[in-house]
């Protein structure tokens, strides 16, 4: 006597069953594929802006370093990015500005700002701004 009943199909997917697990997984490969690409230009982008950043600093440590005398407009318009940066920033360039504030006299204005295209189409910059004054200060009716 045979207790086991088989009802003449054999053990297996159905199509329907295949055509939902492969929709499944097709679903799932275009949401990791979409997410990897947004990663891997995010972080292009995260790269550019701290790129940008450092050139930024550096101008401005620069300018610091500068006695105050030679820190002026001719010096600021002289400064460009390096040749090795400007490959990696897409249209860069460096602007920095020199300016005096009446109201922080004698120090002056320092401004760097980085430019530069996102996958040389959206515009992109950063600004870094410093007061620098002389490393001494005459003080009237002071002695030396």
């Amino acid at each position: 006597m045979n207790l086991s009943r088989h009802s003449g199909r054999r053990p297996g997917f159905t199509m329907l069953e295949l055509i939902v697990a492969i929709a499944v997984l097709g679903t799932a490969m275009v949401v990791v594929a979409q997410t990897s690409f947004w990663s891997f230009r995010e972080r292009g982008r995260n790269a550019s802006r701290q790129l940008a950043l450092e050139l930024a600093a550096n101008a401005l440590e620069t300018a610091s370093a500068l006695p105050f005398a030679g820190l002026t407009a001719d010096w600021a318009a002289a400064q460009q990015l390096p040749d090795s940066v400007a490959e990696s920033l897409s249209d860069g360039r460096l602007v920095v500005r020199v300016e005096d504030v009446p109201a922080f006299r004698p120090c002056r204005k320092v401004t760097a700002e980085v430019h530069w295209k996102v996958d040389r189409l959206v515009p992109e910059s950063v600004r870094l701004t410093t007061l620098i004054g002389p490393s001494t200060l005459a003080i009237k009716g002071g002695s030396p």
